[in-house]
């Protein structure tokens, strides 16, 4: 697999007269919590011949409006953000599964916040996802907070089944640090996985920063090159600071919904994993609690046949 990563700017151009076909595989759009319009977003595509798959949160809209309004390569896409907080980009083969997936399995499943978690869990996701012609991207295993994968597998009973059903992992993320992409290219070998990649960008400029090639010429040669590992990364990470700023361009997006996104988080992560491991902490402590009046027993028991 490392031989199929590399952390350099991708030379669009370059891989496209050598036959490649080049895809940021995870940017959003002004449907989700992006200022990106659709129709800047196909321009530049056009002018850096890169393709694109559109995983807005929770909507199909503007993947739909950039394969209806334009000859560019474009793969149908969501990014999935489930309830735990992990998220997973799903690529479809065709667009009419894509929209009956969100139909019957996201749009009357969400919460106030469109773009934020949804009331389906990882589980639930992945199973409804095995009866869609789609690959499951795991994003960012070593994500920051609650958004990594790796730490949420660690204390989930049902991680063994979570990793059989995923179809991918992404390794390296536009928004991630170096040291992260790393781990989660390790990790994708660990668990035997196909990989993928993708810029994360909210902002036009970032645009085929990270992106992922083949030899192919429609959706599905890429989508079949994915799934049989003959696919390769490319890209750059941001800056901090840069993050910090292409951040700051969409937060007014997402600030009208940060009452609902901060009470999600806390009853999905803070309580959940309170609620977690709440029987452990009383298990120790009344463990400490016997401990304690037995050492007393039997100090003050010896005292007292002296």
């Amino acid at each position: 697999m490392l031989d199929r990563v590399f952390f350099k700017k991708p030379r669009l151009k370059e891989l496209k007269e050598a036959g490649f076909l080049a895809v940021d595989m995870h940017f959003h759009t002004e449907y989700s919590d992006s200022t990106t319009k659709v129709a800047n977003l196909i321009k530049l595509a056009k002018k850096r011949q890169v393709g694109v798959s559109i995983t807005d949160h929770n909507t199909v809209t503007g993947s739909l409006k950039a394969m209806e309004t334009s000859d560019m390569f474009v793969i149908p896409g969501i990014e999935v953000n489930c309830r735990e907080g992990r998220d997973m980009q799903v690529y479809f083969y065709n667009k009419n599964e894509m929209i009956d997936f969100y139909e019957k399995c996201i749009r009357d499943h969400r919460y106030e916040n469109p773009f934020g978690r949804i009331k389906k869990t990882v589980m639930e996701t992945l199973n409804d996802l095995e009866n869609y012609n789609c690959i499951a991207t795991m994003s960012q295993p070593y994500g920051i907070v609650w958004k990594g994968w790796v730490k949420f597998l660690e204390r989930n009973p049902n991680a063994a089944k979570i990793i059989e059903m995923i179809d991918a992992i992404e390794v390296m993320n536009g928004e991630d640090t170096r040291v992260r992409n790393l781990k989660s290219i390790y990790f994708a070998m660990g668990v035997d996985k196909p990989i993928t990649a993708g810029s994360d960008g909210h902002t036009l400029g970032e645009l085929g920063r990270v992106v992922s090639y083949a030899k192919a010429d429609d959706v599905d040669s890429f989508l079949d090159a994915v799934r049989k590992e003959k696919n390769y990364v490319v890209g750059v990470e941001g800056t901090r600071l840069r993050g910090i700023f292409n951040q700051s361009r969409v937060f007014h997006k997402r600030l009208r919904y940060m009452p609902s996104t901060a009470k999600r988080n806390y009853q999905f992560s803070v309580q959940n994993r309170i609620d977690e491991i709440t029987p452990r902490v009383k298990k120790q402590i009344k463990d400490e609690m016997n401990k304690l009046k037995e050492i007393t027993r039997n100090r003050f028991g010896r005292r007292k046949k002296k």
